[in-house]
């Protein structure tokens, strides 16, 4: 090392000194401008991340209230409409008519269930009965096929020759 110095003088080796310490003062200095400069970029970039998320996410919430509310609105129309058939078939069992101005007299969605999806048919049943009372033109006794007199013997066929003549000619084809 003394070798190297030694055609140089003392005080041209402050000035080397100071030329590299300005040297690197200067890098140190446009090194951190550029660290500044992307810090600042950085910031801006977050900051319009939370703005985007934000945006995002109030129009997330958006959508799935108009979802939730549209699920609900057709839910309660369906609704109405089984609770309508519901009192058709309760007022059909009575003999009765439901009337064409129902659905103005009475507020169907009091016998909804909206929690469970269904009607209260307890309560469809309840209101028929209190507004459609006594005697129905309904029949009270079974109306399947099998409900005929039980017991008992089926006539006997006659086997006279008229008998017999006369059943050929009622299958007859010519003869209607």
């Amino acid at each position: 090392m003394a070798e190297e110095n030694e055609g140089v003088k003392p005080e041209d080796q402050d000035v080397d000194w100071q030329a590299h310490a300005r040297t690197w003062e200067d890098r140190a200095k446009k090194n951190l401008a550029e660290l500044n400069a992307a810090k600042a970029e950085a910031e801006a970039l977050k900051a319009q991340t939370q703005e985007w998320e934000t945006k995002y996410s109030s129009a997330q919430t958006l959508a799935d209230e108009a979802k939730a509310k549209a699920t609900a609105d057709l839910r309660d129309e369906y609704l109405a409409r089984i609770a309508r058939i519901r009192f058709e078939n309760a007022f059909q069992t009575k003999g009765r008519e439901l009337p064409d101005n129902f659905d103005e007299l009475v507020n169907i969605s009091k016998f909804v269930d909206a929690e469970k999806g269904d009607v209260n048919l307890d309560l469809v049943t309840q209101f028929v009965e209190a507004v459609s009372p006594g005697d129905s033109t309904a029949p009270k006794f079974d109306q399947s096929f099998n409900s005929g007199p039980v017991g008992g013997q089926a006539p006997e066929p006659d086997y006279s020759p008229e008998a017999i003549a006369q059943r050929i000619l009622d299958r007859s084809p010519f003869n209607q």
